[in-house]
């Protein structure tokens, strides 16, 4: 065989087997399944998400179920792929829930709405396993036109208190006609107050109207008390009606003016309200919900006095609000996970 001849053979047989490699590659790279089996039947997917979030949970977590998420860190990745399959196609890809869930229904004879068919309550876990990149995965989800409102609105909540220009954008849209009738607009209006802006404040009071009464009074007070507004909220801690004055307390101490809130218990009189006002105090500044609060608000609460150092001589603390070892207080040792910064 001549020179020329082999040469030219031995490049056709390079050429083939080149293409055969890339054949059997891509034959490999298909055969892969890009999310490993999740185990919906036992272990912490079942536990938290089949369990948890759908079977026996009809309404926004609890904290039975929140206190159930450090155990998918033990495979994080692993189960957070496992999450984004649910969020993205919805719970029934998770054998025989549709049908479990029905028959708990059944059995336990109560009214509740069907398996939704949207994926959206397993946003809390996402970002509990992901702080950074489970928000950016849910900002970058949000504006996405299939979902009903009250997605939207799961999903903002998950973001917070993350401030992002894209959810306020995104909630300002959802609201801007009327509710239809039976619609349910509570979740996104309240998510809505978190994250205006002042310019926005006509708009947003406009949508707490659509809002039953008594809980449209608590979003206006944490409207006001968001906006710097707080005379009107201080006002609210007099009231005699103990749903009121602790409606104004929570408004005034979910924005940083616990100040204001100290202020109020040194001219108290009332033991009851007192007491009651100075709870939601030892609250907040013992910790309770710092997950939820900005790094600002945090840090105008860690530097505030105690309740009992705010309540005047002539009011006895409650067990509650008594002086105690302040050390071993989630506000003494508090460390949250960076939360990302805005990049759309």
């Amino acid at each position: 065989m001549g020179r020329p001849l082999r040469i030219a053979l031995g490049l056709l047989l390079w050429g083939v087997q080149g293409l055969l490699s890339g054949v059997w590659a891509a034959a490999a790279a298909k055969a892969v399944d890009p999310t490993p089996a999740c185990d919906w039947r036992s272990g912490p997917l079942f536990e938290v998400v089949t369990f948890g979030l759908y079977l026996y949970q009809t309404g926004p977590l609890d904290s039975v179920w929140e206190q159930s998420f450090p155990t998918l860190l033990a495979d994080k990745d692993h189960n957070y792929r496992c999450l984004q399959e649910v969020f993205e196609r919805g719970p029934r890809i998770i054998p025989g829930l549709d049908g479990q869930y029905r028959q708990w229904l059944a059995e336990s004879k109560r009214t509740a709405p069907p398996l939704p068919n949207t994926g959206t309550s397993v946003a809390p876990v996402l970002v509990f396993l992901e702080p950074v990149k489970g928000r950016e995965y849910l900002i970058g989800k949000i504006a996405e036109p299939s979902w009903s409102t009250v997605d939207a609105a799961v999903m903002a909540e998950s973001i917070w208190p993350r401030r992002s220009d894209v959810v306020r954008r995104v909630l300002v849209q959802r609201l801007a006609n009327p509710p239809k009738p039976g619609d349910d607009v509570f979740r996104a209006v309240s998510a809505l107050v978190g994250f205006s802006k002042p310019e926005d404040s006509d708009f947003v009071r406009g949508r707490i109207d659509w809002i039953e009464p008594n809980m449209a009074a608590r979003l206006r007070l944490s409207l006001l008390s968001k906006n710097g507004e707080t005379a009107p909220v201080a006002t609210a801690l007099a009231s005699k009606v103990g749903a009121e004055y602790a409606a104004a307390a929570d408004a005034l101490l979910q924005w940083g003016h616990i100040d204001v809130v100290c202020a109020r218990l040194k001219i108290e009189s009332d033991p009851k309200r007192a007491n009651d006002i100075a709870g939601r105090y030892t609250s907040f500044r013992r910790g309770d919900y710092f997950e939820a609060l900005p790094d600002d608000v945090i840090l105008a609460i860690q530097r505030a006095p105690q309740a009992w150092e705010c309540l005047p001589p002539s009011i006895t603390p409650s067990a509650f609000n008594a002086p105690r070892d302040t050390t071993k207080d989630r506000a003494a040792r508090w460390s949250r996970p960076r939360l990302g910064g805005d990049t759309k």
